[in-house]
């Protein structure tokens, strides 16, 4: 399965945050809209970074005393691991394993399109394992 099929069924809706925003704010972006990471987007529009619950944590270990004045840029994930929307699923999912990362920006034709989560990866193979399953049953009970 591609990544837009799972864009078009999850949405596209990219949540985001100023670079120069304290931590607080994206602890509290994140907890409000219930996700794990915010891309980080500066006033030109250009995507600079992404800020996850991670790289909160760690600051939040280093000094909480200091998270309203700490700013996100700080601390976000400057080098982006992206992907296609084009590309596989399942080839995104092993990306994401092998280079550590719950979320992934989507760029299509040059523009930031969406992010998938680890958890959207493994629902989605998830659902396919549930399929093939269904489908092995049928064949052996006769019913295909």
């Amino acid at each position: 399965m591609k990544i837009r099929e799972v864009l078009a069924r999850k949405g596209g809706e990219v949540k985001s945050i100023a670079p120069e925003a304290s931590i607080e704010e994206a602890i509290r972006g994140m907890v409000e809209a219930g996700i794990g990471a915010l891309m980080v987007i500066d006033r030109e529009g250009a995507v600079v970074g992404i800020i996850s619950e991670r790289d909160c944590m760690r600051a939040t270990a280093a000094d909480a005393s200091q998270l309203g004045k700490r700013r996100v840029a700080e601390v976000m994930t400057r080098e982006l691991v992206v992907a296609d929307a084009e590309e596989d699923v399942n080839q995104v999912g092993r990306l994401m394993r092998d280079r550590n990362c719950r979320h992934i920006p989507i760029i299509s034709e040059g523009r930031l399109c969406g992010i998938l989560s680890m958890r959207d990866v493994m629902r989605e193979r998830l659902e396919e394992t549930r399929t093939e399953l269904e489908h092995l049953r049928n064949y052996i009970g006769g019913q295909a």
